[in-house]
């Protein structure tokens, strides 16, 4: 699921599990993630969640209006992000 698949410009909440990490999708950014990302991915890779029950865990993703040129990748809880250069939307977790 990407922020596209949310169809949304307003904050949300939400649910994961664990498998997301096997989505076809990947992850662009790091701290603010590219449009395009998948959002259980970005969230895993920020490690700002919240554990629920299980494998699962949820999180607040909260869009930006603007556009941003920059999407810089990194390493982070055992998810790798991409860079990306382009002009698109993004969001934070």
């Amino acid at each position: 699921m990407t922020m596209g698949d949310l169809n949304t410009f307003d904050a949300q909440m939400v649910l994961c599990t664990e498998d997301c990490t096997k989505s076809v999708y990947g992850v662009w950014g790091t701290g603010v993630y590219a449009w395009i990302s998948s959002v259980c991915k970005a969230i895993m890779h920020s490690g700002s969640y919240t554990k629920y029950e299980g494998d699962m865990f949820f999180a607040q993703v909260i869009p930006h209006k603007s556009l941003l040129q920059t999407f810089t990748g990194s390493t982070q809880n055992n998810i790798n992000s991409k860079s990306l250069r382009t002009q698109m939307k993004g969001f934070t977790v």
